[in-house]
């Protein structure tokens, strides 16, 4: 998984993540239950998959979501394999 970076209205910025389908599967079938922190960009192990607005290590911010529900938000880039 790869992180973009993309400037926010009002300042700041987003990250979110992008992946090829097969990286999605990978990730999903790892016993590592990976997270983002969208406030930051930092990777977190052990968030359920459906995780919203937890809190982030790094920075700590709320802003912790689980793979799943960054897929279901829309929230994924996409790449070609």
């Amino acid at each position: 998984m790869r992180i973009d970076k993309l400037p926010i209205r009002g300042g700041g910025f987003r990250f979110l993540p992008i992946m090829t389908q097969e990286e999605y599967r990978a990730e999903r079938n790892s016993l590592n239950d990976t997270g983002l922190c969208l406030a930051c960009g930092v990777e977190a192990d052990g968030c359920e998959p459906d995780m919203r607005k937890g809190k982030c290590d790094a920075c700590g911010a709320a802003d912790v979501y689980g793979l799943e529900e960054l897929m279901v938000m829309g929230l994924i880039r996409w790449e070609d394999e």
